[in-house]
Parts: structure tokens; sequence; C-alpha cells
């Protein structure tokens, strides 16, 4: 067993780095980290590195057997999205999506989980009437609310909303004058392999982030929890299905962003299908699916509960 100076891990820019850095102190010698790093970061950075294992062969050439990220990632569980005031109104947290506006500055959106829409504090009729789902997007500075009305036949025709439209969403503006986007982090393990993916796949709680680049001639990422994961061990495969997850469109005629909440399939790691417009596809009406767009895709596996604030 050869001992490793842990201090000089994490200051490299990139793995073929840090491996050689290893290479050089281990003198080509078998080494085992896996009960030198324990559970301690090896790096005081906000992205750690874990090294499990190396396996140097002859002395010349090694073998990653696994090198894993240990990330910060959001912990959609216990974060939110929601305005405050004299009645306040709190969504949990399904994604969100970061990217960089023409002044270079960071800009994070968020989606709520959708819900029935309902006569908020009435004492009889809680739902309204016709049925709708509810569904809040945005940060801060400006929000949007979306409203798809349910396919049915059954409510009160002399309501006098029964010839309006199946959509009737706000423009994305300052509608709320306290409008909060409460993010909570927690660890996580990236997935690197199918071996890490079903070695986790127990535990149920994964994250993704896909990153895009010149979709709809913008570069952002997504971030969002994992709702459908299936697994095929004989065969190797996996997909993950899932969604609303938060897609930008870009709007050409005054080159103002509008979002939509959407669908996602893949099953590797650099590309992925979408379906515009969750649920019904009302919002997009030249081409809902698109398919095999090119991202690249994390996958992490929550390691705690233990929440921490962006």
């Amino acid at each position: 067993m050869v001992k490793v100076n842990l201090k000089t891990i994490g200051k490299e820019k990139n793995s073929p780095d840090l491996l050689s850095v290893f290479v050089q102190q281990t003198q080509g010698h078998c080494l085992d980290t896996a009960g030198v790093t324990g559970s301690i970061p090896v790096a005081p950075t906000r992205h750690f590195i874990y090294l499990a294992l190396i396996e140097v062969d002859n002395y010349k050439t090694f073998n990653i057997l696994s090198l894993i990220n240990n990330m910060l990632i959001t912990d959609f569980n216990k974060s939110s999205i929601g305005w405050f005031g004299e009645s306040s109104g709190k969504f949990q947290l399904v994604s969100t999506l970061t990217y960089y506006n023409n002044f270079n500055k960071k800009v994070i959106y968020g989606l709520g989980q959708s819900v029935l829409a309902g006569n908020v504090y009435s004492k009889k009729n809680l739902i309204k009437n016709p049925y709708y789902i509810f569904q809040v997007l945005g940060n801060q500075d400006e929000q949007k609310i979306l409203r798809t009305d349910l396919s049915n036949h059954r409510y009160d025709y002399s309501n006098s909303l029964k010839k309006r439209k199946k959509l009737n969403d706000t423009k994305l503006s300052k509608i709320f004058k306290d409008f909060r986007l409460e993010i909570k982090k927690q660890k996580g393990i990236k997935i690197i392999s199918f071996k890490n993916l079903y070695k986790y796949f127990k535990n149920n709680e994964f994250v993704s982030k896909i990153k895009f680049k010149k979709f709809q001639n913008l570069n952002f990422e997504i971030e969002f929890p994992i709702n459908h994961l299936n697994i095929s061990f004989i065969e190797k495969k996996w997909q993950a299905e899932t969604g609303p997850i938060l897609i930008p469109m870009n709007n050409k005629k005054n080159s103002k962003l509008d979002f939509f909440p959407s669908f996602v399939i893949f099953n590797k790691f650099d590309s992925a299908d979408i379906f515009y417009d969750y649920p019904f596809g009302f919002r997009k009406t030249k081409k809902s699916y698109l398919k095999n767009i090119n991202c690249e895709i994390e996958i992490y596996s929550l390691l705690n509960n233990n929440s921490l604030p962006e």
C-alpha cells in the first residue's frame, strides 16, 4: 500500500491531470484509497472529488474502476416556489432552468407542481368550474401562471367562461410583489456507469441535469427529479421518463423567452426526446415531439436527507 498526499487532489483542472498526480505518487503500485478518503472531502471546494479505487497494471497503464463526483444538487423534496403576502401560496419545486442572459448574468427559473385549481377558502364548491390545471413558473423578478382546461363535458354551461379557450395563461411579467424561488441543496453521487445506476436503484432518489447547447439558439441547463426509471440488469439497459420540466422557447419576434412545462425521456447520456407542453400539447401548435436532441445528461443519486440552502 502506498500513501498519497491528498493535499494535491482537487487542484487539477481535469481527470487526466488528476490521474497523472496519482501515477506519479504511487509510482505504479496498486492503490486503494477507499479507506483513506472515507466520507471526508479531499478538497475544500464546492464540488468534491472522491476516488474509490485506482488499479495500476504493469507499472505503466491504469484503469479507473470508479471515479465519482460528489456534488451539491437540488433537493426537490424540500425546495419550493410561490408568493407571500396577506394570502400566500407555495408549491413544491419540480424543475429549474439556468442560463446566462445578454449581460452574462446567471438567471434561474423554477417550475412548481401542477394542481387542480380551487376556490380558495370557500365554504363550499372547493373545485373551480370549469376544471383546469394550475401551475406557476418564474423567479423573484417575473412570473407566469399556466392554466390548462381539463377535457370534460360536465361543467355548468351557464358559466360565463364556457366559451373560453383551452388555455388561459398569463404573460411572463411581475405578477407578485413578493415571489420566492427557494432552492435547497443536498449531496449527490454522480452516476457514471450502468453498474452505478443499478447499485443505487433501490434508493429511488435520482436527480438529473441536462445541458443544452444551441437548442432554440440557447445554451441552458435544466435540473429535475427523475419520476420514473426503468432498468434491465440482464440487458444492461435503462431509461428515464419524467416531467413536467421547464423547457424554454425562443420567441424570434421580440427575442423574449417563453417557457413550456414538458416531458423528457432518455436512455443514454448524450441525447433526449422531448414532448413540448405538459399535459396536452396545446401551447406548441407546429411540432410537439422533438427526437434525439443532442445534450449532456448527468444523473445523481441523493446521499442523505440533510438539505442545505443554496
